[in-house]
């Protein structure tokens, strides 16, 4: 996971350089990332009033004591601290983006990098990487290990485990990796697995973003838990190091929440393994799918995310999702008696949703009431507390089958998937 970080240095406007103030960055995960400036940036005192009133700065540039440069995207300012007879002000900035490297962004939308480099911690759980081999030999007797081998090809970690070819751009790869830790008197091997994509032109920040989110709601599904980038590296084509290695520039943003430790496979709805035949079509699918899916994946992703305390909203999420769902890709009618029962009966092969034991009723009573607060004397059947909360609970594994489905999934596929998966949803 990327660590907190501070970084002094002087901070300006793109290609105002004469007028740099020093401040601090400061970044701390699932915090925030923050500019401190001693100063302001380019304004007089006489017009210092006028610097209050601009909320938002598009670009800020900074060059750090670490010789890095620094590009600060959507900067909206979040307290200020002047005194009549102090000749500068203290200026903070809460920063959206921020991304550092070797070179500034003139904007966000600039075209530089041909490639980047995710990692997820629990990726590497989801596809094992498979890179160290070890091997014991034992004594004779076989009471002893006589000698331990431990190896790996760097050769084997050039070629992706697997490489799928998204769009006539984009190429999607997990990747294999190795670090080996030295410490003295201790050695200890690592093993990982990360995503890089590459764009067959240069491509913008954004465009980067937009295909690691689609990765991100992929793996949320995959794992049934939220999950979100812990690192990610930028790269344009410009050699450095004699030409061994590209320039790196590492991004962070403050809405990330980055996880921090790899979930357990035992629990995941499925790993790579299991549809290793399947994953280039799911994924190219999944990518390449209409803007009509993209919210109904995201209410299931939002329904993953654990919450202190159920609602009726948790409810509504799900059960909205599985309305759209059937009204986009099956028939838009209004009647939820008849959703429920039409989707029930396509995936009535599928064990798990036939143990189910879905009562209609109390779902459209439920809905109802939820939805437009009608007087529950109408709505008899409406569930509250654990009972809405179990509900909710069945309706997310329909919601599942619907995304899987609409992926590229068969019944017969959803079905070895949820018999094979010990998530506490299932």
């Amino acid at each position: 996971m990327t660590a907190k970080f501070e970084y002094k240095g002087y901070w300006y406007l793109p290609h105002q350089q004469d007028n740099a103030v020093a401040g601090i960055l400061t970044y701390i995960p699932n915090e925030k990332l923050n500019l401190e400036l001693i100063g302001n940036l380019g304004y007089t005192k006489d017009d210092i009033i006028e610097f209050f009133k601009q909320k938002r700065v598009n670009i800020i540039w900074g060059e750090t004591s670490e010789a890095k440069k620094v590009t600060l995207l959507n900067c909206f300012s979040s307290g200020v601290s002047y005194h009549n007879d102090c000749s500068f002000p203290i200026i903070n900035y809460s920063i959206q983006y921020c991304l550092v490297g070797y070179h500034h962004l003139e904007k966000f939308e600039e075209k530089v990098f041909n490639w980047c480099h995710v990692e997820m911690p629990t990726l590497t759980t989801w596809c094992f990487p498979g890179s160290i081999k070890k091997q014991l030999y034992r004594s004779t007797d076989k009471k002893s290990i006589d000698q331990l081998s431990v190896s790996f090809s760097s050769e084997e970690m050039k070629d992706p485990i697997v490489s799928v070819p998204i769009n006539e751009s984009t190429i999607l790869n997990l990747m294999r990796d190795v670090k080996l830790h030295d410490e003295h008197y201790i050695f200890s091997f690592e093993q990982s697995t990360y995503l890089k994509i590459q764009k067959n032109q240069k491509t913008s920040t954004s465009e980067f973003l937009k295909d690691i989110y689609q990765f991100e709601n992929f793996m949320s599904l995959a794992t049934l838990s939220k999950l979100n980038a812990s690192k990610i590296v930028l790269f344009d084509d410009t050699k450095l190091d004699n030409n061994k290695s590209y320039y790196p520039t590492e991004l962070f943003y403050w809405l990330n929440n980055p996880e921090s430790e790899p979930k357990n496979r035992h629990s995941f709805l499925f790993d790579y393994t299991q549809i290793k035949d399947l994953f280039n079509d799911i994924i190219i699918k999944w990518y390449n799918d209409t803007d009509q899916i993209i919210p109904i994946r995201r209410h299931l992703v939002q329904s993953l995310e654990r919450n202190r305390i159920f609602s009726s909203v948790d409810f509504l999420i799900i059960i909205q999702a599985i309305d759209g769902f059937y009204c986009r890709f099956r028939e838009d009618v209004r009647s939820l008696e008849k959703i429920m029962r039409d989707i029930l009966k396509e995936f009535e092969d599928i064990k798990k949703v036939k143990e189910l034991n879905i009562n209609i009723d109390e779902v459209i009573d439920s809905r109802h009431y939820y939805s437009h607060f009608m007087n529950k004397s109408k709505k008899p059947k409406t569930l509250e507390g654990e009972a809405l909360y179990i509900l909710t609970q069945k309706l997310r594994i329909i919601l599942i089958c619907c995304v899987l489905k609409h992926s590229g999934f068969c019944n017969k596929d959803i079905d070895h998937i949820f018999c094979n998966s010990f998530h506490n949803i299932l």
